[in-house]
């Protein structure tokens, strides 16, 4: 759809580095809005339960025009318009709830560098962005990511404390699901005979004593999946 990557499970969250580290506010933001103005229906459709025309918690109309020389920042959605959320400064987002501006410093600094910019069509959630700001006036493109519709629910699911964690949690997933599997296998006792003989191919991984365990794919070992939505 575009040149706009999509981010489909907390493990793609944490590597986008998006919202982090403090004091940026784009991690809360998003639980906020998610939880406060997306509803997911039956049918896979995200319904917007804020009004983002009227300017409620500082919304505000996103012109999607060039960056610096590159083009739009986000796809063109036709006819249906982009509203931008996350500048603490503007009078709206005072209605904000405590936890998302509690670390704003009122200066244009990294407090306040994070943004969600939404597409919208009748009530309809057509798509979600979170980028930020690389200067005061302009987007950082390479930091900009759309968010997927199973990323959604995820975020929705999670209570904010383990969402904030969860989020923040830098680590390399597959050597640590790896050094888990490694760690569980059973120490095999080499005096203990085995009940039926077994005559090992030379180079069978499985039979010798001294090679690593064969993985198989672990559930949350990446695998990069198109979202319906980006």
């Amino acid at each position: 759809m575009s040149g706009v990557k999509a981010l489909n499970d907390m493990a793609e969250l944490q590597r986008s580095g998006f919202g982090q580290p403090s004091p940026r506010h784009g991690l809360r933001l998003l639980y906020w809005f998610l939880n406060a103005c997306v509803e997911v229906n039956p049918r896979n459709r995200m319904i917007s339960l804020c009004s983002s025309s009227a300017g409620d918690f500082g919304f505000r109309i996103f012109h999607n025009r060039g960056e610096r020389g590159r083009g739009p920042l986000l796809p063109d959605s036709g006819n249906l318009p982009y509203y931008e959320l996350g500048n603490l400064s503007v009078s709206g987002a005072k209605s904000l709830p405590e936890y998302v501006r509690e670390k704003y410093t009122g200066f244009q600094d990294k407090s306040n560098t994070d943004r969600i910019i939404v597409s919208l069509d009748s009530g309809t959630v057509r798509s979600i962005y979170v980028t930020r700001h690389v200067t005061r006036l302009n987007f950082d493109p390479s930091h900009t990511f759309c968010i997927g519709l199973e990323l959604v629910r995820t975020i929705k699911n999670l209570q904010r404390e383990d969402f904030l964690r969860a989020a923040k949690r830098r680590r390399n997933i597959r050597s640590r699901c790896d050094t888990t599997l490694r760690t569980e296998e059973p120490e095999r006792n080499d005096l203990t005979p085995l009940s039926t003989p077994l005559t090992p191919h030379p180079h069978s991984q499985e039979l010798h004593p001294h090679a690593a365990p064969r993985l198989r794919l672990h559930p949350h070992e990446d695998t990069r999946r198109i979202s319906d939505f980006c």
